[in-house]
């Protein structure tokens, strides 16, 4: 048995000034390896054995290690790498928390936040699964008990998170979220001839000169070179999962092969069949 779903619900419930639904919980015993995928919900992931890496948003590495967990805000992307033989739980979570007042609120523009070793979590969702089996006169009121005390404990972990952001911060993370969400489309083999500075404007409502403003505040470069570093980044990625020639890879990525090997060589310090060479002989 790879996993099996402990718990599903589509009953919401309020907590701390917080709207919130667990809508389902999945325990691993072993888990296996993900592909680059996003969720429109929040999620859990809960480290009980072994080592799993999770890779955020194309680049971003963590691991998590037994006793760990992570939580995983709206529509980041993320993939998952098995390290050492290992399981755990993963929860679908809802939670809406307009009040400004609510431990939840600091949640709301999360990305994602690592817990560290806490057996809590681990025993609370142990007990979910054990009330489940048994399935004993009141376990589904019992199991509410348990996720109510799982949701509090989540939101005293997360109390460290920045404080309550601005109109201005907050809008800020908006944008971000938007920007990095434009330019991943590459990952999901958009022509990349769609992706223009205008496209990305539009979406913003801003004029393309304030948008090379607010990509030089953020990100330290203007549309060109974001929009080329990306392209590096996703023929890297191609590099280390595909068999694609460096000629099929430079044409996914919207450029002439030439342009690549120059500019993957710039931004990597060796060229593309260097690095596909040195990444093979690292994973064998």
């Amino acid at each position: 048995m790879r996993s099996v779903q402990v718990y599903e619900s589509e009953h919401s419930f309020r907590l701390l000034d917080a709207k919130q639904k667990i809508t389902c919980i999945w325990y691993f015993r072993n888990r296996t390896d993900t592909d680059h995928h996003q969720h429109s919900c929040y999620e859990l992931h809960v480290c009980t054995k072994g080592c799993t890496r999770f890779i955020l948003d194309f680049h971003e590495t963590i691991d998590l290690n037994e006793g760990e967990w992570i939580l995983l805000g709206k529509g980041v992307f993320h993939e998952e790498k098995i390290i050492s033989p290992c399981g755990g739980y993963c929860l679908n979570l809802e939670i809406n928390a307009s009040d400004p007042s609510s431990p939840f609120h600091k949640i709301s523009t999360l990305h994602h936040y690592k817990g560290s070793d806490d057996p809590i979590m681990s025993e609370l969702l142990r007990q979910v699964m054990l009330e489940a089996e048994c399935r004993k006169r009141g376990y589904e009121e019992y199991n509410r008990s348990l996720l109510t005390q799982l949701m509090i404990h989540i939101a005293r972990s997360c109390s460290d998170l920045p404080s309550r952001m601005t109109k201005q911060e907050a809008h800020q993370v908006d944008n971000r979220f938007i920007i990095d969400d434009f330019f991943n489309q590459i990952f999901h083999y958009e022509d990349p001839c769609n992706l223009t500075i205008d496209a990305l404007s539009n979406k913003l409502h801003m004029s393309p000169r304030h948008l090379n403003r607010l990509l030089a505040e953020q990100y330290g470069m203007s549309f060109t070179e974001k929009l080329q570093a990306e392209k590096m980044r996703f023929g890297k990625y191609l590099l280390e999962t595909t068999d694609h020639s460096i000629g099929e890879i430079s044409e996914i990525c919207g450029v002439t092969p030439t342009y690549f090997i120059r500019c993957f060589k710039k931004k990597y310090a060796i060229t593309p069949a260097q690095y596909r060479k040195s990444y093979k002989a690292d994973t064998d």
